[in-house]
Protein backbone atom coordinates (compact mmCIF):
# COMPACT_ATOMS: atom_id res chain seq x y z
CA UNK A 1 0.00 0.00 0.00
CA UNK A 2 1.49 3.55 -1.06
CA UNK A 3 1.54 6.98 1.41
CA UNK A 4 -0.37 9.75 -0.58
CA UNK A 5 1.72 12.38 1.77
CA UNK A 6 3.84 13.22 -0.97
CA UNK A 7 1.25 13.78 -3.21
CA UNK A 8 -1.10 15.95 -0.82
CA UNK A 9 2.16 17.76 -0.25
CA UNK A 10 2.68 18.57 -4.45
CA UNK A 11 -1.07 19.36 -4.25
CA UNK A 12 -0.13 21.75 -1.71
CA UNK A 13 2.55 23.50 -3.45
CA UNK A 14 0.24 24.73 -6.26
CA UNK A 15 -3.00 26.56 -7.01
CA UNK A 16 -5.79 26.59 -9.60
CA UNK A 17 -8.30 29.50 -10.19
CA UNK A 18 -10.55 27.12 -8.75
CA UNK A 19 -9.81 26.28 -6.00
CA UNK A 20 -6.54 28.43 -4.21
CA UNK A 21 -7.52 27.77 -0.94
CA UNK A 22 -9.08 28.58 2.19
CA UNK A 23 -8.82 32.60 3.38
CA UNK A 24 -9.63 32.03 6.51
CA UNK A 25 -11.38 30.09 9.70
CA UNK A 26 -14.51 30.91 8.78
CA UNK A 27 -14.14 29.39 4.77
CA UNK A 28 -13.02 26.38 6.39
CA UNK A 29 -15.78 26.11 9.03
CA UNK A 30 -18.34 26.40 6.04
CA UNK A 31 -16.98 23.86 3.87
CA UNK A 32 -16.95 21.35 6.79
CA UNK A 33 -20.21 22.05 7.35
CA UNK A 34 -20.73 21.18 3.78
CA UNK A 35 -19.41 18.09 4.52
CA UNK A 36 -21.38 17.18 7.85
CA UNK A 37 -24.56 17.86 5.27
CA UNK A 38 -23.33 15.39 2.69
CA UNK A 39 -22.36 12.71 5.41
CA UNK A 40 -25.85 12.99 6.64
CA UNK A 41 -27.22 13.27 3.25
CA UNK A 42 -25.49 9.72 2.76
CA UNK A 43 -27.02 8.32 6.13
CA UNK A 44 -30.32 9.10 5.16
CA UNK A 45 -30.50 7.53 2.06
CA UNK A 46 -29.16 4.39 3.72
CA UNK A 47 -31.46 4.44 6.31
CA UNK A 48 -34.02 4.35 3.36
CA UNK A 49 -32.36 1.56 1.76
CA UNK A 50 -30.97 3.49 -1.43
CA UNK A 51 -27.76 2.06 -0.64
CA UNK A 52 -26.23 3.29 -4.46
CA UNK A 53 -26.80 6.39 -3.75
CA UNK A 54 -25.50 6.25 -0.62
CA UNK A 55 -22.41 4.78 -1.49
CA UNK A 56 -22.23 7.62 -4.28
CA UNK A 57 -22.17 10.38 -1.91
CA UNK A 58 -20.04 8.82 0.35
CA UNK A 59 -17.30 7.89 -2.02
CA UNK A 60 -18.35 12.55 -2.72
CA UNK A 61 -17.44 12.92 0.84
CA UNK A 62 -14.10 11.12 0.52
CA UNK A 63 -13.42 13.27 -2.15
CA UNK A 64 -14.39 16.35 0.18
CA UNK A 65 -12.12 15.58 2.51
CA UNK A 66 -9.08 15.25 -0.23
CA UNK A 67 -9.92 18.80 -0.95
CA UNK A 68 -10.52 20.08 2.37
CA UNK A 69 -7.09 18.40 3.67
CA UNK A 70 -5.37 20.23 1.14
CA UNK A 71 -6.97 23.56 0.86
CA UNK A 72 -6.35 23.88 4.46
CA UNK A 73 -2.25 24.69 3.55
CA UNK A 74 -2.79 26.08 -0.08
CA UNK A 75 -4.84 29.34 1.77
CA UNK A 76 -1.95 30.06 3.62
CA UNK A 77 -0.25 31.74 1.04
CA UNK A 78 -0.90 33.39 -3.11
CA UNK A 79 1.22 30.89 -5.48
CA UNK A 80 0.80 31.27 -9.32
CA UNK A 81 -2.22 29.77 -10.87
CA UNK A 82 -2.03 26.55 -13.26
CA UNK A 83 -4.58 25.19 -15.15
CA UNK A 84 -7.32 23.47 -14.02
CA UNK A 85 -6.18 20.33 -15.93
CA UNK A 86 -3.34 19.95 -14.26
CA UNK A 87 -4.51 20.04 -10.63
CA UNK A 88 -4.90 16.55 -8.82
CA UNK A 89 -8.08 18.07 -7.16
CA UNK A 90 -9.81 17.98 -10.22
CA UNK A 91 -9.36 14.55 -10.73
CA UNK A 92 -11.63 11.39 -9.32
CA UNK A 93 -8.22 9.22 -9.34
CA UNK A 94 -5.86 11.39 -7.63
CA UNK A 95 -8.44 12.76 -5.13
CA UNK A 96 -9.45 8.86 -4.20
CA UNK A 97 -5.69 8.41 -3.47
CA UNK A 98 -5.01 11.45 -1.51
CA UNK A 99 -8.35 10.27 0.72
CA UNK A 100 -6.95 6.79 1.06
CA UNK A 101 -4.61 7.43 4.18
CA UNK A 102 -2.97 4.78 6.19
CA UNK A 103 -3.57 6.75 9.55
CA UNK A 104 -7.01 5.36 9.77
CA UNK A 105 -5.26 1.86 10.36
CA UNK A 106 -4.14 3.28 13.70
CA UNK A 107 -7.47 3.35 15.78
CA UNK A 108 -9.14 0.00 16.62
CA UNK A 109 -12.73 1.43 16.01
CA UNK A 110 -12.62 0.19 12.63
CA UNK A 111 -10.53 -2.37 12.64
CA UNK A 112 -13.60 -3.58 15.00
CA UNK A 113 -16.06 -2.95 12.46
CA UNK A 114 -15.05 -4.07 9.72
CA UNK A 115 -11.31 -5.72 10.07
CA UNK A 116 -8.06 -5.06 9.44
CA UNK A 117 -7.70 -6.44 5.99
CA UNK A 118 -10.72 -5.01 4.72
CA UNK A 119 -9.52 -1.79 5.44
CA UNK A 120 -6.54 -2.18 3.41
CA UNK A 121 -8.39 -3.64 0.53
CA UNK A 122 -10.32 0.13 0.30
CA UNK A 123 -7.62 1.64 0.75
CA UNK A 124 -5.80 -0.49 -2.06
CA UNK A 125 -8.68 0.44 -4.54
CA UNK A 126 -8.99 4.02 -3.56
CA UNK A 127 -5.17 4.19 -4.70
CA UNK A 128 -5.56 2.01 -7.44
CA UNK A 129 -8.35 4.25 -8.97
CA UNK A 130 -10.72 1.15 -8.55
CA UNK A 131 -13.47 3.67 -6.86
CA UNK A 132 -13.72 5.96 -9.96
CA UNK A 133 -15.43 2.81 -11.86
CA UNK A 134 -17.11 2.59 -8.52
CA UNK A 135 -18.40 5.55 -8.62
CA UNK A 136 -20.29 5.55 -11.97
CA UNK A 137 -21.47 2.42 -10.86
CA UNK A 138 -23.84 3.67 -8.32
CA UNK A 139 -25.95 5.73 -10.76
CA UNK A 140 -25.61 4.44 -14.26
CA UNK A 141 -27.15 1.49 -16.21
CA UNK A 142 -24.79 -0.34 -18.26
CA UNK A 143 -26.07 -2.38 -21.43
CA UNK A 144 -23.48 -4.21 -23.14
CA UNK A 145 -23.94 -7.21 -25.66
CA UNK A 146 -24.58 -9.85 -23.12
CA UNK A 147 -26.85 -8.17 -20.31
CA UNK A 148 -28.14 -4.81 -19.17
CA UNK A 149 -26.93 -3.79 -15.70
CA UNK A 150 -28.34 -1.53 -13.07
CA UNK A 151 -26.43 0.06 -10.16
CA UNK A 152 -28.40 -2.39 -7.49
CA UNK A 153 -26.57 -5.26 -10.00
CA UNK A 154 -23.53 -4.51 -9.65
CA UNK A 155 -22.94 -2.27 -5.84
CA UNK A 156 -22.43 -4.76 -3.24
CA UNK A 157 -24.95 -3.15 -0.58
CA UNK A 158 -21.95 -3.94 1.91
CA UNK A 159 -19.91 -0.84 0.66
CA UNK A 160 -22.22 1.44 1.47
CA UNK A 161 -21.67 0.67 4.77
CA UNK A 162 -18.17 0.24 5.00
CA UNK A 163 -17.52 3.42 3.03
CA UNK A 164 -19.58 5.68 5.35
CA UNK A 165 -17.83 4.42 8.13
CA UNK A 166 -14.37 5.13 6.55
CA UNK A 167 -15.55 8.87 6.00
CA UNK A 168 -16.91 9.25 9.64
CA UNK A 169 -13.84 7.61 10.99
CA UNK A 170 -11.51 9.95 8.47
CA UNK A 171 -13.19 13.31 9.05
CA UNK A 172 -12.48 12.87 13.04
CA UNK A 173 -9.13 11.96 12.48
CA UNK A 174 -8.34 14.35 9.97
CA UNK A 175 -10.02 18.02 11.31
CA UNK A 176 -10.89 17.30 15.20
CA UNK A 177 -9.03 19.65 16.97
CA UNK A 178 -8.74 22.41 14.00
CA UNK A 179 -11.55 24.41 15.15
CA UNK A 180 -14.68 24.34 17.71
CA UNK A 181 -16.84 23.76 15.36
CA UNK A 182 -14.28 20.48 13.28
CA UNK A 183 -14.55 19.05 16.42
CA UNK A 184 -17.88 19.74 17.09
CA UNK A 185 -18.86 18.00 13.81
CA UNK A 186 -16.55 15.15 14.19
CA UNK A 187 -18.23 14.37 17.32
CA UNK A 188 -22.00 14.79 16.04
CA UNK A 189 -20.69 12.00 13.17
CA UNK A 190 -19.05 9.66 15.65
CA UNK A 191 -22.39 9.34 17.49
CA UNK A 192 -24.30 8.07 14.56
CA UNK A 193 -21.47 5.50 13.65
CA UNK A 194 -22.98 2.79 16.12
CA UNK A 195 -26.41 2.63 14.21
CA UNK A 196 -24.65 2.70 10.94
CA UNK A 197 -22.41 -0.66 12.04
CA UNK A 198 -25.75 -1.90 13.66
CA UNK A 199 -27.36 -1.36 10.68
CA UNK A 200 -24.65 -3.15 8.34
CA UNK A 201 -24.82 -6.24 10.53
CA UNK A 202 -28.21 -6.70 10.30
CA UNK A 203 -28.70 -6.11 6.88
CA UNK A 204 -25.81 -7.46 4.98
Amino acid sequence: MENPSMLINDSTLISSENLIGFKGKVEFEKILNHLRNLILSSKKLLDSEFFTQSLFLSITALEEIAKIEVCVYRGFQNRELIKKAKDPLFSHKSKHFIAADPIILIGNRLQNSIGEERIKEILINLQSGKFVEIRENCLYFQRNQHSLKVPDDVIDIKLAFEILLVVIEMTGDKFWGLSKNASTISDELYEIYPDIENQMKLKT
